[in-house]
């Protein structure tokens, strides 16, 4: 069996990769190398996961090189964790080089894999290239799930392709990668989609709200639970309390003129009274796209009816 030391050098390794401590991987993987003992795929796999935890793309290639110079065979896992560094780098060239060096390999692509590639390119404002990986992917028999649909429908959704993305979306929601929007009248959840999902996922909810609200003939001095939008509150972002869904769902609601607002206990909730709401829903006209709220607002988009203004948010 393994010695002891090895098992603690791989556990020691993964513990600072995980808590993002990328230098004390590389110093403990470097001593262990000084001692003489043989490295493995998984020592090596470790210290490119925390290369790619620690936002160091070029350290993880270069780990990996000197694991090839060295004998080691690289596995799935260590194919995983470099696509997932260079897609955190924003290096949707690399990842895809890397993805065709697989190929040629006796390594199976995995869903992992085409779903980092995917956000690579979603990262770099390539949708047609995501599209692409995503059929290639399905092609191969390997399932969609949310982490690779997460990546897509943002790469589509801000690549200006819209109504491609709510296609996309519907399908995934058929074969239970999302809950559909519309099961919940009053809340939608979002906080664990990508951005652009997030959108599509507001979007629908809403047109199923003003459905709902005008079936019901709108009360506007109702009384009823506010509505409600999980959005999370961005704990591991850049700038805390701003997530890019959370962003995202704001500048979509700001387009449409729906006056939800951060719940002052919650930061990530959006919330908008049931008087708000049905105020807004007797302001829309949607005759034009025979009373469809998502048609209505494809339309708009497509026509440059949402522009972008300086403050990097949306305005009418």
């Amino acid at each position: 069996g393994l010695e002891p030391n090895v098992i603690t050098c791989n556990t020691l390794i993964s513990a600072f990769g995980k808590g993002g401590q990328w230098e004390k991987a590389q110093r403990a993987f470097r001593e262990m190398q000084k001692t003489g003992m043989e490295m493995s795929t998984v020592m090596y796999s470790a210290l490119i996961s925390a290369y790619e935890k620690g936002g160091q793309w070029e350290l993880a290639e270069a780990a990996l090189q000197e694991m090839h110079q060295a004998g080691v065979r690289a596995n799935a896992v260590t194919y995983g964790a470099l696509l997932s560094a260079l897609e955190k780098g924003g290096q949707w060239e690399r990842a895809e080089a890397t993805l065709s060096k697989i190929k040629e390999m006796d390594v199976e692509p995995n869903a992992i894999m085409y779903s980092a590639l995917i956000s690579a390119y979603a990262k770099g404002g390539e949708w047609e290239r995501a599209e692409a990986a995503f059929e290639e992917m399905q092609v191969s028999g390997l399932q969609a799930n949310k982490m690779t649909y997460n990546p897509l429908l943002t790469a589509l959704w801000y690549g200006s392709q819209r109504r491609r993305a709510v296609q996309r979306f519907s399908s995934a929601v058929e074969t239970g990668v999302y809950i559909n929007p519309q099961a919940n009248n009053q809340t939608l959840d979002v906080h664990t989609m990508s951005a652009g999902a997030a959108s599509i996922a507001a979007l629908q909810w809403l047109s199923h709200v003003e459905v709902t609200l005008r079936r019901n003939q709108l009360d506007v001095h109702s009384d009823l639970t506010d509505f409600n939008i999980i959005t999370g509150w961005g704990r591991h972002s850049k700038d805390e309390g701003l997530s890019e869904v959370k962003t995202s769902v704001i500048e979509l609601l700001k387009d449409m003129h729906i006056p939800f607002s951060v719940h002052r206990d919650n930061p990530g909730l959006l919330s908008a009274s049931h008087h708000v709401v049905c105020s807004w829903v007797n302001s829309l006209r949607l005759s034009e796209t025979g009373g469809n709220l998502v048609q209505l607002a494809l339309t708009q988009y497509e026509r440059g009816g949402y522009k972008r203004a300086h403050d990097n948010h949306f305005c009418w």
